[in-house]
C-alpha cells in the first residue's frame, strides 16, 4: 500500500523518464495522471506547458498551463525561463523580459536567462542591453558557445568584424 504522494511521484518520475526519452504521447499521459493525483505540482504544469507550446503548438493550452505553473513556484528558474521564452516566439517583448529579469534577479548567473533576455533585446534592437546580457553570459560560462555566438552577431551589425570573429572562434 502506498499513499498518494507516493504514488504522485512514482508517477511524475515516469514521466519524466518518458520525456527526456523522447516518448512525449507517455510522457504527456503520465502527467495527466500526476495532475488528478496533485493538482497544485506546478512541475506537472510546467512539463505539460512545455509540450503543448513546443510539441503541439497550442499557444492557449500552453500559456493556461504556464500560468498556472508560475501561479504555483512564482520564483522557479524553469518557468520564468521558458515562460518567457515562449511570450518572446509570441512576439510579447516586454512581458517576455520582465520573466528573464524576474528569474535573474534571484539568481544572476543563469545561463538560459540570460541569453534569452540578450536575444530578446536583440530581436527589439536594443544592442547595447543585447551585448551586456551574452558578456555576462560568457563571464559565467565561458566554455558555453551559445553566448559567443549570440555576440558574434551584434558585433557584425556593428560591423567589428575582427572581434567577431575572435568571438565567434571562442565557440568552437
Amino acid at each position: 500500500p502506498c499513499d498518494s504522494d507516493d504514488k504522485f511521484q512514482r508517477i511524475f518520475d515516469l514521466a519524466l523518464v518518458a520525456l527526456k526519452e523522447g516518448r512525449i504521447h507517455e510522457c504527456r499521459w503520465f502527467l495527466n495522471e500526476a495532475m488528478q493525483l496533485n493538482s497544485d505540482s506546478g512541475d506537472v504544469y510546467y512539463h505539460l506547458a512545455n509540450i503543448l507550446w513546443k510539441t503541439d503548438k497550442n499557444i492557449q493550452g500552453a500559456e493556461k498551463h504556464y500560468l498556472r505553473a508560475r501561479a504555483l513556484i512564482p520564483q522557479d528558474l524553469n518557468v520564468l525561463n521558458n515562460y518567457g521564452a515562449f511570450l518572446t516566439e509570441q512576439g510579447r517583448m516586454k512581458e517576455a523580459e520582465d520573466c528573464f529579469k524576474t528569474a535573474l534577479k534571484n539568481h544572476p548567473a543563469h545561463r538560459e536567462s540570460l541569453n534569452n533576455l540578450g536575444t530578446n533585446y536583440y530581436k527589439r534592437d536594443m544592442l547595447v542591453e543585447s551585448e551586456s546580457c551574452y558578456r555576462s553570459s560568457i563571464r559565467y560560462y565561458p566554455d558555453h558557445p551559445d553566448a559567443y555566438v549570440s555576440l558574434s552577431f551584434i558585433l557584425l551589425d556593428r560591423q567589428d568584424l575582427k572581434e567577431a570573429k575572435d568571438v565567434l572562434g571562442k565557440s568552437l
